[in-house]
């Protein structure tokens, strides 16, 4: 009978005492396990938006009819040894076909094109024809570039590699009629 009281009998004041601590106990050991998951989740998404890096450039070798040796691959300039790029070439323009801003047409369409214009002028006679292009012979390969670019917005009449060696710009450009 005893055994049956000890069973029935109702809980003593510490034993609800130690339940409630005990509860209390793992709901703080369950917010602090739910307050670190959330501040790593939040510290992550800072961190991935402050670590992001812009995508750096690769080297592409494009493709040639021209055999490249085996070892270390290396693109083939582009341009002549001579000629660096469009802004390092002058080129002289002058108005052959008495036309006023023909001249000035053609040097900001060249300017556009990237080349580095150093003077407009009128030509010698106002009676050209299309397009004339003169440059320095050790600049041969500039003629056909000039000749290309022109040649897509103008007509170009003739173009030679006659241009004197002492002259102050690379290439003459004539505008004719």
């Amino acid at each position: 009978m005893e055994d049956s009281q000890f069973f029935d009998s109702p809980p003593t004041r510490r034993s609800r005492r130690s339940k409630k601590w005990f509860i209390i106990l793992v709901l703080f050991i369950f917010l602090l396990i739910v307050g670190g998951v959330a501040a790593k989740y939040f510290s992550g998404a800072n961190n991935q938006s402050a670590t992001k890096t812009s995508p750096t450039p690769t080297d592409f070798i494009f493709p040639t009819d021209t055999p490249m040796p085996s070892g270390k691959l290396t693109p083939s300039p582009a341009v002549s040894p001579t000629i660096t790029s469009k802004g390092n070439i002058t080129v002289l323009v002058e108005n052959g076909s008495g036309v006023a801003g023909a001249g000035s047409k053609m040097s900001a369409y060249l300017k556009g094109l990237g080349y580095n214009v150093s003077g407009l002028s009128n030509a010698d006679s106002f009676n050209y024809q299309g397009v004339t292009i003169e440059v320095k012979k050790n600049n041969a390969s500039l003629l056909s570039q000039l000749k290309k670019d022109i040649s897509s917005s103008y007509t170009v009449g003739s173009s030679s590699a006659s241009l004197s060696s002492s002259s102050s710009s690379d290439a003459v450009v004539i505008v004719g009629k």
